[in-house]
């Protein structure tokens, strides 16, 4: 069996799977340095504990019952954003680099996806011409589509939400690349 795994980098990124029959997923935020019990925190300077994201690909090996050889994964690619400072587009590489690195030593079978590529698959595209502008929203949409039983993994039930609920849109664009991993094999 193969997993296939899909990581969104970022301070609130993700890091999940998905097993080559669909029936076993698994979804986890990247572990930041001096994270609190209280929860994640969001705000510059923050770095993915390395060590945190080797124990997190062990576990996905361990759930699953394969080697870490057989994980398959799709690492979206980094780019500078309009509008980032510099603090912020630094601390975005420095943990690109982090995950970059753990991939590499950890034995997993890796490559770069542009966001391009897996939102294609999804129709998360914009297209200015037709007046189609998607957001980060979508993609969390998309997901809890996809993925009906993991729903409350990408939008949360909060009462202090102006609809309700707070979407997690780190979590769906791993899961929703993790599933373009999957089905880009299936397709080979």
């Amino acid at each position: 069996m193969i997993v296939f795994m899909g990581l969104d980098p970022g301070v609130t990124g993700a890091i999940c799977s998905v097993s080559s029959d669909g029936s076993k997923m698994t979804i986890s935020d990247f572990p930041l340095e001096g994270d609190s019990t209280k929860g994640r925190t969001k705000g510059t300077g923050k770095k993915i504990q390395a060590q945190g994201i080797s124990n997190i690909i062990k576990t996905i090996a361990d759930y699953n019952n394969v080697k870490i050889k057989d994980i398959k994964c799709y690492i979206e690619k980094s780019q500078a954003m309009v509008g980032d400072g510099g603090v912020s587009g630094f601390n975005y590489g420095v943990n690109y680099g982090i995950l970059f690195a753990v991939l590499s030593m950890s034995g997993v079978t890796f490559s770069e996806i542009t966001p391009r590529k897996w939102k294609t698959e999804f129709g998360l595209l914009n297209n200015k011409k037709l007046g189609i502008i998607k957001d980060k929203a979508d993609s969390v949409y998309m997901a809890a589509e996809i993925f009906p039983s993991r729903k409350d993994f990408f939008m949360r039930e909060s009462k202090r939400a102006k609809l309700g609920y707070v979407l997690n849109h780190g979590r769906s664009d791993a899961m929703l690349i993790a599933e373009y991993c999957r089905r880009s094999h299936d397709r080979a």
